[in-house]
């Protein structure tokens, strides 16, 4: 081999040495900048969810509490019918005693 060609090959393994870090350190650097995006993209959607699910939690308590507050007016009604057919059963019931009662003594 001549001088030259050797001269050639040592600038050619140099120049293919220099493409070969400056892809590495473009490989570096679009990793870092990949990683440092999809770190944002969690963050950003970590927050939006967060925001969305309370907001959902916000609607459940308020329809849990709508919901509550009718059955609690129902069970109101309820109770009330309830107590006034107590009242009238034991208006029978106290008829019905005082009859046997009067009927025994007489």
């Amino acid at each position: 081999m001549s001088k030259e060609t050797i001269i050639r090959l040592k600038e050619a393994e140099a120049e293919a040495a220099r493409i070969l870090s400056d892809a590495e350190a473009r490989a570096k650097q679009m990793r870092a900048d990949a990683e440092a995006a999809g770190r944002a993209l969690c963050e950003s959607t970590e927050r939006e969810l967060s925001e969305e699910l309370a907001g959902m939690l916000e609607q459940i308590r308020e329809r849990s509490e709508e919901h509550r507050q009718r059955v609690l007016e129902e069970t109101r009604g309820e109770a009330e019918t309830i107590a006034s057919n107590v009242r009238l059963n034991r208006k029978s019931a106290e008829k019905i005693v005082i009859r046997g009662l009067d009927a025994k003594c007489r």
